[in-house]
């Protein structure tokens, strides 16, 4: 008995949406604590914490002798970066693009979802 195309499609969208939606939440964590803690940055003070690590350094170009550096990279900058993705450059960017898409697609297809099942009903 063949399975009607629809519900080949139907079954496929399903997939689909849950194999992105488990590799998105990675991200979506990622977006979440760094988001806290951006809106609470200057509460907890972390424009005022400065790194040097020279790992941290050399992302930003800073991995100088002490003097021409200054203090080094604050926190919040440096959360800011890991949230929008730029401290790994294009590379970054071009990911937290794809997985704003992804996310995108994620709702979409989880609205289609429920709108299949309350027409199916």
């Amino acid at each position: 008995m063949k399975m009607p195309t629809i519900k080949i499609a139907r079954t496929l969208m399903f997939r689909l949406h849950w194999r992105i939606g488990l590799a998105s939440a990675f991200f979506v964590l990622w977006l979440a604590v760094t988001g806290i803690l951006l809106n609470h940055s200057r509460d907890w003070g972390l424009n005022h914490i400065f790194l040097d690590n020279p790992m941290i350094l050399s992302a930003y170009n800073m991995d100088v002798e002490e003097t021409l550096r200054g203090r080094g990279i604050s926190l919040e900058k440096l959360v800011l970066d890991l949230h929008t993705g730029s401290v790994f450059g294009l590379s970054g960017k071009v990911i937290s693009d794809l997985v704003a898409i992804a996310l995108i697609f994620i709702t979409l297809s989880g609205l289609y979802n429920l709108w299949m099942r309350k027409r199916k009903k």
